[in-house]
């Protein structure tokens, strides 16, 4: 089946499969980064099948070397009380 990524480039994956393989397809550190997906602008589970023809963001875990809009914005330190 075919599903869609952000810019539009079309991905083949097998039928059932999850936006966790689809991070893998992209790359073993978009794999290893992934928290979440978004599927057609809604929240999704990384093990949840995909439709056919859906559109997937890899929602990230927000490091130094991934400092980028498409990071999930996790805090890197907690106010002082």
């Amino acid at each position: 089946m075919v599903v869609y990524l952000p810019d539009g480039k079309a991905l083949e994956v097998e039928e059932g499969a999850t936006a966790w393989d689809v991070a893998r397809a992209i790359g073993p550190g978009m794999a290893k980064a992934a928290v979440g997906a978004l599927v057609n602008g809604e929240v999704y589970d990384l093990l949840k099948p995909l439709p056919p023809g859906v559109q997937v963001r890899i929602l990230r875990r927000r490091t130094p070397s991934t400092n980028s809009s498409s990071a999930t914005p996790w805090p890197t330190s907690w106010p002082k009380r």
